[in-house]
């Protein structure tokens, strides 16, 4: 074990250590990638600086065009656009300040790009101050000023002629007009020709050639004049080529700056270039580590599937063998649980099959004369097999529970009943031990409940049948109160209390136990096996119920059991019928008595007998179906074991066809198994009787059958005994609804049968239920109680868990001959009402 356990250790911790690594190197990889990834983003980005420095550029290129455009055309939409570009290229240029903040870099080219780029802004401001566009019309405005001063002081100095020269005065009118109108002509062509900048005269020796068509005698100043258009002309000159001078200065500067900048911006993409080639190799290098650390990653991989692959092969090969071996156990143990239930059947058939006959006959022999020497030794031997059965029923029953092949029986029973039996049968041995013994009943605890009767009675006895045998004085005390009943259900407590010897704490551990007691002495001073606590604690647990037990050494001891029960019907509660009552129910009836021993039939006969009834006799099952096809029998006892044919086969035989189709049988048995009880059930057989019996449980079976076929006329009606005219008053004398109402109970009553076979085949239980009870309402108008009653049972039974399948086939089965019996005779009136 040390070795396995060791080799075990050691493989775990391998195991370990390989997925720390596989964890450990996948984790690194996984971040070699997210390097990988980030290089790659970043690589596929574009670097802002070189952006903003190109749309910086091109800015300045679109504002070196809109000065050029505007200096050709004069048009002053295109210096409103260069205005808006230089306001965008100042704040471009603000914003690669704050790139360069942001990103912490002392980049001197961006510096020396920023001034650069204002230095050619303040070239173009340079040139639209040269290229003024007033320049020319300035010069202009001052000659203009200038002729129109002398043409005023000549006006001035001609003197008005007199009046009665009217002629002359007209004449002179018209040629001062004319000189205006040479003037202005003069002076719009002079206008063009500054426009145009072609090489005619100056305007000067215009006006001077306009002078000279001036009439002598109003020529004034005209040297003077001359003089001054000469300097103004000699000035504007300087100015122009002084000008030209400047702009050429500018523009060669501009394309000095330009040049600088284009280099600024080869330089910035050279160097995101560089940037992204240095960022490409180091996503190389990262690329092949991580190869590596892949590699590295996918053999520890394979390694661990390995070693997982090889530990599952393993576990799988050990689990295989270890399920072959487990299922071959099971089905040793499943074969030696099926040999001792054998054996226990068997033994238990062997030995009821004479303590019936012994048991029996003492019981007959009780009830005649007897002295009491005689009375007394009968007493004994009654006891004796008393205790024999007892303790052949114990082992049966703990061989059943063992296996979990004990069902529980559901039927209405009157509890108060039930628990008057128990008290019966206690109070002879409370009564031999002078103790005194108690049933105490709650006032609020439902009458009528549905389940086991005689399970309940088996727990109650076996527990209380303890209290009173180890107790030696003092008061045993069997209290029944609900703890809480609905109107479906209700919780009973079961409280026995005694105040006998007692158990210590340890005891109490065990006291539940199969074949222990309180101590190992007490079987020998009390007697019993030890299995009666253990019995009643699996059967409350079948019962879904609980048990506790509190006990003091030398004190007492309580045993409180919790079961619930759904409530029953008053009028399905089964009541046993006094045995008086019997006679007349016995009396001329037919019986037939199918066993292979002698003494068996010759024990029932004896009993039926003293109630006036007919016995016919058949030793195997083949002379029983023979019979059974002759005559017709009230009640048919059979025993279940006999040479030739045994009593399933004659049952089903005699199920067939003949007079007993519907005859009640009944089953003597001395094994009764769940899987016999099925098969009695399935051959047609309606009870079950297990040997040994006594003679009140013999006549009890045979009086619930014939009571259930209500043979007598006090009893229930039988199927032919129809309310045709009840129904017919029901419809108020109208034909037509009473023909409808019989048409529709036969077609309610065929679906509804066939219905519930269908449902019992698929198992489906519940509703199985639900038709037994919308079909059974119709059958009590027709006054059709048997049929009734048979489906209010399956509708009971259907809803009980677990339900009993065996009971509900036979219960169905009846319910489906006693209704195409009822079914015929509606059709025939049905015939005899359309007919009249």
């Amino acid at each position: 074990m040390k070795v396995k356990f060791s080799i075990t250790q050691g493989f775990l911790m391998i195991m370990l250590l390989i997925l720390i690594l596989v964890s450990a190197v996948g984790f690194i990889t996984y971040q070699e990638f997210v390097k990988v990834l980030d290089n790659a983003k970043e690589s596929g980005k574009p670097d802002p600086t070189v952006a903003l420095t190109k749309n910086v550029i091109y800015s300045v290129t679109e504002a070196e065009n809109k000065v050029k455009t505007f200096t050709l055309t004069e048009d002053s939409v295109f210096l409103e656009q260069y205005q808006e570009i230089r306001g965008d290229i100042l704040d471009q240029l603000s914003a690669l300040d704050e790139m360069q903040l942001t990103a912490e870099k002392d980049n001197a080219q961006l510096d020396t790009l920023s001034k650069y780029v204002v230095s050619k802004l303040l070239v173009y401001d340079s040139l639209l101050v040269l290229q003024n566009e007033f320049r020319v019309q300035q010069a202009l405005e001052r000659v203009n000023q200038t002729i129109e001063g002398a043409v005023e002081e000549v006006a001035s100095a001609v003197q008005p002629l007199p009046s009665n020269t009217t002629a002359a005065e007209s004449e002179t009118e018209e040629e001062r007009r004319f000189l205006f109108f040479k003037l202005k002509k003069k002076k719009n062509r002079n206008k063009r020709r500054s426009k145009k900048g072609d090489d005619e005269e100056p305007a000067v020796d215009e006006f001077q050639d306009l002078v000279l068509d001036i009439p002598k005698e109003i020529r004034v100043n005209y040297q003077t004049v001359k003089s001054n258009l000469a300097q103004i002309q000699n000035s504007e000159t300087s100015r122009e080529e002084e000008q030209l001078l400047q702009e050429y200065q500018l523009l060669e500067l501009d394309k000095l700056y330009s040049a600088q900048l284009s280099k600024i911006l080869t330089d910035l993409e050279n160097k995101g270039l560089k940037r992204d080639k240095i960022r490409g190799q180091k996503t190389q290098s990262i690329v092949k580590k991580a190869n590596v650390q892949i590699v590295i990653f996918c053999v520890l991989i394979s390694i661990l599937l390995l070693i997982t692959s090889y530990t599952i092969i393993r576990y799988i090969s050990r689990s295989n063998r270890y399920r072959k071996v487990l299922k071959r156990a099971k089905n040793e143990a499943e074969s030696l649980a099926q040999a001792k239930e054998h054996f226990v059947a068997t033994v238990s058939h062997e030995i009821r099959t004479p303590m019936n006959i012994i048991s029996g006959f003492t019981e007959q022999l009780s009830h005649s004369d007897l002295n009491q020497q005689q009375r007394d030794q009968l007493e004994t031997v009654i006891k004796a097999s008393s205790h024999l059965l007892q303790l052949i029923n114990e082992v049966l029953d703990f061989t059943k529970l063992q296996n979990y092949k004990l069902e529980l029986e559901t039927r209405n029973f009157h509890l108060r009943e039930t628990l008057k039996e128990v008290r019966d049968l206690m109070t002879p041995l409370a009564d031999d031990k002078e103790i005194d013994l108690e049933f105490v009943i709650d006032d609020k605890t439902p009458d009528v409940l549905m389940g086991d009767a005689i399970r309940l009675s088996q727990m109650l006895i076996n527990v209380t049948s303890n209290a009173v045998k180890f107790t030696d004085k003092g008061i045993v005390s069997v209290a029944v109160s609900p703890l809480k009943v609905t109107e479906k259900m209700a919780i009973l407590e079961f409280s026995i209390t005694d105040t006998g010897i007692g158990m210590s704490p340890e005891k109490l551990e065990r006291v539940f136990e199969a074949f222990e007691q309180a101590d190992a002495s007490t079987s020998r001073t009390y007697g019993g096996t030890g299995l009666g606590l253990s019995i009643t604690k699996k059967l409350i647990e079948l019962h879904k119920g609980t048990v506790q037990v509190h006990s003091k050494e030398n004190v007492g001891t309580e045993i409180v059991i919790e079961i619930p029960y759904p409530i029953g019907e008053m009028k399905d509660a089964a009541t046993e019928l006094p045995i008086k009552s019997l006679h007349p129910i016995l009396d001329n009836k037919r019986f037939l008595v199918a066993d292979d021993e002698a003494f068996n039939r010759k024990l029932i006969s004896t009993i039926l007998h003293k109630f006036g009834a007919e016995i016919s006799e058949a030793e195997n099952g083949v002379d029983a179906v023979a019979l059974a096809h002759q005559t017709k029998f009230d009640v048919i006892l059979m025993d279940a074991r006999m040479p030739r044919m045994n009593g399933v086969e004659a049952a089903e035989t005699i199920r067939k066809d003949g007079e007993n189709t519907t005859t009640p049988i009944i089953a003597l048995s001395a094994a009764i198994t769940d899987e016999d009880q099925k098969a009695y059930f399935k051959s047609g057989m309606n009870a079950v009787l297990g040997k040994p019996f006594r003679e009140s449980e013999l006549l009890k079976t045979i009086a619930e059958q014939i009571t259930n076929e209500a043979m007598d006329e006090n009893q229930l009606p039988t199927e032919d005994q129809l309310d045709f005219e009840g129904l017919k008053s029901l419809s108020g004398q109208d034909d037509t609804f009473y023909l409808e109402m019989l048409e529709t109970f036969i077609r309610g009553t065929e679906k509804g049968l066939a219905e519930m076979k269908t449902l019992l085949e698929e198992a489906n239980l519940k509703r199985m239920g639900e038709v037994a009870h919308r079909i059974s309402a119709p059958c009590k108008h027709l006054e059709a109680v048997r049929l009734y009653e048979v489906l209010k049972q399956i509708e009971n039974k259907t809803q009980i868990d677990p339900p009993s399948v065996a009971e509900i086939e036979l219960l169905l089965q009846q319910a489906t001959q006693m209704g195409n019996a009822i079914i015929k005779k509606v059709q025939s009136e049905l015939i005899r009402e359309k007919e009249v």
